[in-house]
Order: structure tokens, then sequence, then C-alpha cells
């Protein structure tokens, strides 16, 4: 278990025995960015503010209690220290029921996450298959868009996307492809989206689902947002930490 006897991080005592305790268990945990200095560098509050941001479930590295800064006893060491703390990872690229486009085609470099997201994925991809899929043998596989940068944080092109809890989702098509329509498109296969919406809500994680398609919305599947004709936008919760 990681102990510290001085705070780390912004404004903290840093003393270099606790930064590297830290340092380390973030480097465990993928943010694997930070370099091994017994300092608390730019790079290392950066991280400390994203896993805070994670373990707060919020889709931006911004907050009252994004302080950057590790206390004995406090949260974020709690967190750091709990059984199931979110690992930063790359996002799986396919598996049964899904595939993730941005791994195959026009990566912008939005492919990483928590693997909290990533096993929601793969949990709600499975479900797809098993109900659905596996008696509609041409329906479009879940196909995953834009998670977060290598590093998280601010992201100009995908607002919201910054800690690594939220992935888009491109629209399946009646043509079996996905993507470059509208829900107002001929090709929009509403019945594979309602199928895959509903996988969604059976991940004990969801939080939200965003699509402006007005008859999956009177059926308590989505919700409404700007912007959010042409793809599904999906957004997780952080589980109850389990102590170890």
């Amino acid at each position: 278990m990681l102990t510290i006897l001085r705070s780390v991080g912004q404004g903290g005592v840093n003393a270099p025995g606790d930064v590297a305790k830290v340092r380390a268990r973030l480097v465990e945990l993928g943010l694997d960015w930070i370099g091994g200095a017994t300092t608390a560098g730019p790079e290392f509050i950066k991280a400390i503010r994203l896993f805070q941001a994670i373990k707060e479930g919020l889709d931006v590295v911004s907050g009252t209690k994004i302080d950057g800064r590790v206390d004995p006893n406090g949260e974020t060491l709690k967190w750091l220290n709990a059984v199931n703390a979110p690992r930063w990872v790359r996002m799986t690229r396919d598996g049964v029921g899904f595939v993730n486009h941005e791994a195959f085609d026009g990566d912008d470099g939005h492919d990483f996450g928590t693997s909290w997201l990533d096993d929601s994925i793969k949990a709600a991809a499975a479900r797809y298959e098993a109900d659905f899929r596996s008696g509609h043998p041409g329906a479009t596989a879940i196909a995953v868009n834009d998670a977060s940068l290598p590093r998280g944080g601010d992201t100009p092109l995908h607002q919201g996307h910054e800690t690594g809890l939220v992935a888009d989702l491109r629209l399946p098509r009646k043509d079996r492809k996905f993507g470059g329509i509208t829900t107002t498109s001929a090709l929009y296969d509403r019945e594979v989206a309602r199928a895959q919406l509903q996988a969604f809500h059976t991940v004990p994680l969801l939080q939200h689902i965003f699509l402006n398609d007005d008859v999956l919305i009177a059926e308590g599947l989505c919700r409404p947002l700007g912007g959010h004709d042409n793809h599904v936008h999906i957004e997780i919760r952080p589980p109850t930490r389990a102590s170890g």
C-alpha cells in the first residue's frame, strides 16, 4: 500500500521519497509519461490532476477538488490505493460485438481512456452480440470513435473528452457500414442503434447517453444534446471505491 508522510504535488512539501512513491503508482496505473524524477514537475502535477478528475467522475480536468496535490490520508491517496483504481489505457482495437474505428481509419489521437471506459464498452458489446447481433448476423458492430488524447486533458475537437470517461459511437447504417450520416438520414438503422443503446444501459457505470433521435429519446434510451445528430455520446461514472 502506498503511504506518504507529507503532501505531494501542487503546493506540497514534495519530499523526494514521497514524490517517488506517488510517481511509481501513477506510472503503474498507466500515466507513464511523467518520467522517473523525484521532483514535482509540471507533467507530474498534470497527471495528478487528471487522476483526480477521473476519480471525481468529471469529463474535464478542472474543478475545486482538482488541486494537483496528494495528501496523506486524503481521497486522492485512497483512490491511488484502491483495488479498482482507474488505469489509463489505449482503447482496445476490437472484440466481440465492437470495433474501435480510431484504430483502423483516420486516427486523430483520441484513442486513450480509463480502464473503466474500456471495460464498459467491452461489456456492452458482449451484451449487444448476445442479445441482438447473434440473431442478426449482418448487423453493424458497435463502432467506437473518439475517446481522449494520449495524456488526457484539453481537446478542442471534442468538448468533455478530457478524462477518459467519454467515448463516441458512429451511427449504424442499413448498408451494414457505420458513420457519415445523421439520425434523419435514410441509411440510419434505428433498430440496430436501439439494440446498441439497450446494451449500454446494462452497464453498471453508465452515466449518460446523448443522441438526437426523437424516437429513442421517447423510449428513454438517450437524451438530446446539441451537435449529437451524427453520433452517440457515451459517458460513464466512477465505481464505488474498493479498498485493498
